[in-house]
């Protein structure tokens, strides 16, 4: 079953001048072109009408501390470990990596291919190197 439109802020000023001016609900209804039962939702509780309580597991850290975390794991090149412990968050490690991977700094690459070593390289080596 769908969500039925709620009312717009210019409708609830209209709807609070009405109010204020001893107009009736079956009028203001007509008026605005709404149902009596949305005028008297909104007539309840003003306030807090058309928002809803957020939904879901509350972030374990706020975003000040995921910006100190970033911040801190670009300026080091320490483990994740170690900057937890000095950072005492309280979060467990994959939340950090989770931090991490969101925050689009740090981005995995592969290591660059280099060329084996040929025989000619490894007798070079074993010899010395000898300048030109």
């Amino acid at each position: 079953m769908g969500c039925a439109p709620k009312l717009t802020r210019r409708e609830q000023a209209q709807l609070d001048v009405f109010m204020d001016s001893g107009i009736s609900l079956y009028q203001i209804s007509q008026c605005l072109n709404s149902s009596r039962n949305v005028i008297m939702r909104y007539l309840a509780n003003p306030i807090p009408y058309g928002t809803r309580p957020s939904s879901g597991r509350p972030r374990k850290l706020t975003e000040q501390d995921e910006r100190r975390v970033v911040k801190y794991l670009s300026k080091q090149e320490k483990s994740v470990n170690h900057s937890l412990g000095e950072l005492q968050l309280g979060v467990c490690r994959q939340t950090v990596l989770n931090i991490i991977r969101r925050s689009g700094v740090f981005i995995r690459q592969t290591k660059m291919k280099t060329p084996s070593m040929t025989d000619h390289h490894k007798r070079s080596r074993k010899n010395g190197f000898s300048l030109l």
